[in-house]
């Protein structure tokens, strides 16, 4: 973990090659293997492949009696969430990882999941509550010394303001002081974030000379399609007629995807929400999984950009469905109510009520039984 954060690639990917040839001895083992794999993932790519890879292992995390192990996958796991994201998903793993820390007395925990929750918040837009949250998280890291939160909670607080049409004031939040950063990625994103918002306002050299020194700082996808987005909108200022350069807008849709972090491209169109018309104009690239992000978190802003209805998997129809929807539904075919659902899965019963009534839209049924027939037909 820390070579990720020093980025140091290849020496992670060999640490990680190394922690795998030795046999699991038991749960905690298995759970720090999965949260490296987690850790290399969040930082270089392949979230949707690590996330899917380590299914069965989050179940374990009860059976662990280790608190910094337990707290430690919880706090990866629900980050590659957040990133991928499977907001609401994130969001339990948030209340979970609070309950965690105030039942194991770790209090240094707390700030860390309050940020998690922050970005959960801010992807299911309760930006005001996202922004309560962060000052709680801001002002704890700044009693421990954790300059790490200190400074993700402004980085998290410029985006919730660039989402509400405040590029000015993300501009300002992110200028206003002397930042000390605790690794090269942490600064490569603050950058990029700043950049983006420089772009947002039309300042585009400025914008331009953050992105290509965040660059040269941090190859982690966090910064890599901020940046990629940024220099997208830069474009926007540069035409007279106001068009988005098209080979840009493709390659950042490219990088959302092949990196799985949709949560770039959720803080980008909200940014900006003019980038979302050239969506459609894109070649040899499939913007299915960016369009049905849009459909499902800001529809009224996929209306407005002109995207059309949601588009449909090829594939079979519960492909549409989150890896927790497909858990939950396998649960439902099994016969399980609601409430021996939640109690399997760890969850709130409200959560189980909202994942069955997503299940229900998504497959365009009506009951439990239609969606479990669904399920069998398509499998």
């Amino acid at each position: 973990m820390t070579l990720t954060d020093l980025e140091e690639r290849e020496q992670a990917a060999e640490a990680l090659r190394e922690i795998e040839e030795f046999p699991a001895l038991g749960i905690d083992d298995l759970l720090r293997t999965s949260q490296a794999h987690l850790q290399f993932a969040l930082r270089w790519g392949g979230l949707t492949e690590a996330l899917d890879g380590i299914s069965g292992v989050v179940g374990l995390v009860d059976q662990s009696t280790d608190p910094i192990v337990r707290t430690g996958f919880l706090q990866t796991y629900g980050s590659a969430l957040s990133l991928s994201a499977r907001y609401a998903e994130s969001h339990e793993i948030a209340e979970r990882q609070m309950t965690e820390a105030q039942r194991l007395g770790l209090e240094w925990v707390t700030p860390h999941a309050l940020e998690m929750r922050a970005i959960a918040d801010f992807g299911l837009r309760h930006f005001e509550r996202a922004l309560k949250t962060l000052r709680r998280a801001h002002h704890l890291a700044s009693e421990q010394g954790n300059v790490h939160t200190q400074v993700n909670t402004v980085v998290l607080a410029a985006r919730v303001h660039l989402a509400r049409g405040s590029p000015d004031r993300a501009v300002q939040a992110l200028g206003d002081r002397e930042v000390r950063f605790t690794s090269p990625g942490m600064e490569g994103e603050n950058l990029a974030t700043h950049g983006l918002a420089l772009a947002c306002c039309g300042r585009v050299d400025e914008a331009r000379n953050l992105l290509d020194r965040s660059d040269e700082l941090t190859s982690h996808l966090e910064a890599r399609v901020l940046r990629a987005f940024a220099r997208s909108i830069a474009s926007h200022f540069d035409d007279p007629g106001g068009r988005l350069d098209l080979d840009l807008l493709k390659n950042a849709a490219i990088e959302t995807i092949e990196t799985g972090n949709f949560d770039g491209f959720v803080c980008a169109y909200r940014s900006f929400p003019i980038l979302l018309g050239s969506l459609a104009d894109l070649q040899d690239v499939d913007t299915g999984p960016l369009r049905r992000l849009v459909h499902s978190l800001d529809p009224a802003l996929g209306e407005t950009a002109g995207l059309g209805p949601a588009p449909r998997e090829r594939s079979a129809s519960t492909q549409l469905l989150t890896s927790r929807e497909r858990e939950v539904l396998d649960l439902v075919r099994q016969g399980l109510t609601n409430r021996e659902i939640a109690r399997t899965l760890w969850i709130a019963e409200s959560t189980v009520k909202a994942h069955i009534r997503h299940v229900f839209e998504k497959l365009g049924t009506r009951s439990r039984t239609e969606a479990a027939a669904r399920m069998l037909s398509d499998s």
